[in-house]
């Protein structure tokens, strides 16, 4: 028997620099496994649109996307508060488990692209991204992250004062 010898290559592999650029622009929300989620923690969920879409603000998409939130609340997944900006979503969501979790923000995204192509008059893809989601495992970052769902629009809107309009802040009772 002989030794045979293994030569080594000098392209391929893992190494700097190596794979696909990141485009140009906002970075999208990686394709990573998404953490089992803990039924005693609320999370904050973002969703965007796609660029070229009229603003989710406006009246007939406003109350559109309302309708659709408002009816994607089930006995296991609940929307708590929520926020329309221009081109996203914040909302804090309670689920009963991880499956009812992912499932519930499946229908959700469902329901709202089809509610804003209905309102708009058009077909097509509404969302730009996966959504982006973040456990609030601790009373400090439940009401931070309530915070700031509730009052996002003061970062978007110029000259924003008092209750968001576009949100569930006037629902909330803990001013």
């Amino acid at each position: 028997m002989q030794q045979l010898e293994l030569r080594v290559r000098s392209w391929g592999g893992r190494r700097a620099g190596a794979g696909r650029k990141p485009s140009p622009g906002r970075r999208s929300v990686p394709h990573r496994g998404r953490p089992v989620h803990d039924a005693r923690c609320p999370v904050h969920v973002t969703l965007r649109a796609q660029p070229g879409l009229p603003s989710l603000r406006e009246a007939r998409l406003f109350g559109a996307v309302r309708a659709a939130l408002v009816a994607a609340s089930t006995n296991v997944f609940r929307v708590i508060h929520w926020s329309v900006q221009a081109d996203h979503l914040h909302m804090v969501v309670e689920a009963d488990g991880h499956a009812a979790l992912v499932r519930g923000l499946q229908g959700l995204t469902v329901r709202t692209a089809r509610a804003v192509n209905r309102a708009s008059g058009r077909r097509g893809t509404v969302w730009g991204d996966r959504y982006h989601a973040r456990a609030l495992g601790t009373p400090r970052e439940v009401r931070i992250g309530m915070l700031y769902v509730l009052q996002n629009w003061r970062k978007h809107v110029p000259g924003a004062r008092g209750l968001d309009p576009r949100s569930s802040a006037a629902w909330f009772t803990g001013w």
